[in-house]
């Protein structure tokens, strides 16, 4: 009979809001700076934490009352309200209000807002590839994110042994490299599809899973093997971009066929090993960490500012400057103001549903 993972995850753990405040800076030089085009492995960051953290939450509360009520509540609360905002601001207001300024490719926007409100975006830019208008571009991120939480919870409830869970992980991530190497070219998608498609991409959520599952084992693990896993993949990234000249674009073939799995593999080596050190975090954490906990807010409302921004102000090599200050100002303002308001609510509603 399989042990029980040890229980991690019932305290608000500092490495976290560190890697969140580490992945949304690096997706924001993605954005902000042009030469910076292995920014977007922050995502992948993203995913692998997210991988991390709902399938250890799922894992310690399967069983209990309220199992699917009280996962989707929480994440409801926490995705939903900034995200519904952003949307209604977009889609209503401006329509409304500045009607006779919205360009033709806000138009097109408007006339697929359906797949915005319903977290679906990533299915029509797998099909038509990216909008015009890419000021909510970066929301095919949080689609992945909420499909993928639509889905984990059943798939820990009906396999309901760790070691078969860790192979049905094993599973996910080749699944999503053969996708990737032959399903998407087969179903004639957009070559998008490979980097926005929750099948695609399951397999840094899935070695976010496993990354859970090794750090909450007992007896202890050790910090070898995932310092040895970041350094390995690492190195193999690094050795793909000599050999095919690459500058680790996710357009990049060679990035997509293996590229995601390299990624999503060295930042959950990074993660383990962060999380189990006993040694005092470095220089620049409480920085990071500080960054962290806006960093959903933040990842929100980043790109429409350097939008906003850059029409103005075009060809600024300044303006990174004060596009990171606004956000981070919006993004503290928003948390304290409005989600935090949210977040309240949780325990409410679940006492309520008792």
């Amino acid at each position: 009979m399989n042990s029980s993972p040890t229980k991690i995850l019932n305290r608000n753990i500092f490495e976290l809001d560190v890697l969140r405040g580490i992945a949304v800076l690096l997706v924001m030089c993605f954005h902000f700076f042009k030469n910076f085009s292995f920014g977007w492995v922050g995502v992948d960051l993203f995913f692998v934490l997210s991988g991390f953290l709902i399938t250890g939450k799922l894992v310690e509360t399967v069983g209990s009352p309220r199992y699917f009520s009280t996962f989707y509540i929480k994440r409801v609360l926490r995705i939903v309200p900034l995200y519904y905002l952003v949307l209604i601001f977009f889609f209503i207001l401006l329509p409304v209000f500045a009607a006779s300024s919205l360009s033709g490719s806000m138009h097109q926007l408007l006339d697929h807002q359906a797949y915005y409100w319903t977290f679906s975006v990533n299915f029509i830019e797998a099909r038509n590839g990216w909008p015009a208008n890419i000021t909510l571009i970066h929301f095919w991120s949080l689609a992945c994110e909420m499909q993928f939480y639509l889905l984990w919870p059943f798939v820990i409830l009906w396999i309901n042994r760790s070691s078969k869970r860790r192979i049905l992980l094993w599973i996910f991530i080749i699944l999503a490299i053969l996708f990737r190497v032959f399903a998407a070219d087969y179903l004639s998608l957009h070559l998008v599809s490979k980097y926005v498609l929750l099948c695609s991409r399951i397999d840094a959520f899935a070695i976010g899973g496993l990354a859970y599952f090794y750090l909450s084992s007992t007896p202890t693990p050790g910090k070898k093997i995932p310092a040895l896993l970041s350094i390995t993949s690492f190195s193999l990234i690094i050795l793909l971009c000599i050999f095919f000249n690459l500058n680790w674009h996710y357009t990049n073939q060679p990035v997509q066929w293996i590229g995601y799995t390299l990624n999503a593999i060295c930042w959950a080596g990074c993660l383990i090993y962060y999380c189990s050190t006993r040694t005092k975090p470095f220089f620049l954490s409480n920085l990071f960490a500080l960054v962290g906990k806006y960093s959903y807010a933040m990842y929100v409302f980043h790109l429409p500012i350097w939008i906003f921004l850059e029409k103005f102000l075009p060809g600024r090599p300044w303006l990174s400057v004060p596009a990171f200050m606004i956000t981070f100002l919006l993004a503290y303002l928003s948390y304290h103001l409005y989600e935090k308001y949210f977040l309240r609510m949780k325990p409410v509603l679940q006492h309520a549903q008792g």
